[in-house]
């Protein structure tokens, strides 16, 4: 473990390194937060510029009663049933979770906030992201301590950058600062952030 630190640290350290233009692309940063009791799920969007970074915050608030139909039931069913799947019903199976998920989404609803901040105001936010998202996926996902995850939280990450919109997509299984303390960070960080906005928006009410 105090090898992973050192590589983590060592990280750091070369970022001031970097070349300072890719501070100026625009970034786009995708966390899809999902516990094990669904309706406490919740997602943010970042989108980042030189000056601005606007976070869109989602939240399921409720989730309608709803049901698949019969067929749809015994489709599924016929194909993970399946020992041997070929890619015509692995494209099917895709279809149908496809259209599965599309009729769950269309019965969730959401509490939304979207906020603005400038990196006049948070220069340190600005600065921990401008750093995260130069460091490899291998060292954001690496757990820095081997322990017991006492409840698991899966956290879905997707960044997007630069003019050809070059995509980076993986996840961590908890949010525990000992084990994953980058993305646990980025999380609690833009919460905290939200939160507060909120608070000064309730009192201005």
């Amino acid at each position: 473990m105090e090898i992973l630190m050192k590589r983590l640290y060592i990280v750091f350290l070369l970022l001031p390194m970097l070349s300072f233009s890719q501070d100026k692309k625009e970034v786009f940063i995708k966390m899809e937060i999902k516990p094990i009791d669904a309706k406490k799920g919740y997602t943010f969007d970042i989108y980042k510029t030189e000056d601005e970074i606007k976070i869109d915050f989602k939240k399921i608030d409720s989730v309608r009663k709803f049901s698949f139909s019969d067929e749809d039931k015994r489709i599924v069913s016929r194909l993970i049933a399946k020992t041997d799947i070929d890619s015509m019903s692995k494209d099917s199976l895709d279809y149908y979770q496809s259209k599965l998920e599309a009729i769950k989404e269309s019965n969730t609803f959401y509490k939304q906030e979207s906020i603005s901040i400038y990196r006049t105001t948070h220069k340190s936010y600005f600065k921990f992201l401008e750093g995260l998202i130069k460091i490899p996926d291998s060292i954001l996902v690496e757990p820095q301590k081997e322990e017991r995850i006492k409840a698991n939280t899966y956290c879905f990450f997707t960044i997007t950058e630069g003019l050809k919109k070059e995509k980076r997509t993986f996840y961590i299984e908890c949010l525990e600062p000992k084990i994953y303390p980058l993305l646990t960070k980025l999380i609690n960080d833009t919460d905290m952030i939200v939160k507060a906005y909120k608070i000064a928006k309730d009192r201005k009410n």
